[in-house]
């Protein structure tokens, strides 16, 4: 896979729940490690000051295969515990599309972090190939 690089945002995390996602995927789509990692985080910031640089980029190689995506639509943005948002999103790939959750957390300077994801939803999508 080739990395392709995009500016890194000036601050890490994104003003809403909503725009931490969408900035998620986008580097998604542009395959952009650097970019996906300024965005994923918990609520300390990102995961680049958490993860060996190894480690993270091999997770974020495989988050890409499994939500790769044409489109998506956040169709739903409900409360979580402890102030989480729960963002249900709609993946689509060629014929497929899948909905899936991700989690935002409010990290330091209130700025938004993708937590997690459920990657289940998408199994199919992981096995496709590219």
């Amino acid at each position: 896979m080739t990395q392709k690089q995009s500016p890194a945002p000036g601050e890490p995390g994104a003003a809403s729940p909503a725009a931490a996602v969408t900035a998620f995927l986008a580097a998604v789509k542009l395959e952009d490690l650097q970019a996906m990692s300024a965005v994923w985080g918990t609520s300390t910031g990102s995961v680049r000051n958490e993860i060996p640089r190894v480690e993270l980029e091999e997770r974020e190689i495989y988050i890409i295969r499994c939500v790769r995506h044409d489109r998506f639509l956040i169709a739903a943005d409900a409360p979580g515990q402890d102030g989480r948002r729960i963002l249900s999103v709609q993946i689509t790939r060629g014929p497929l599309t899948r909905s899936t959750n991700f989690t935002a957390v409010v990290g330091p300077k209130s700025r938004w972090y993708v937590e997690k994801l459920d990657l289940v939803p998408v199994d199919d999508i992981c096995r496709q190939r590219p």
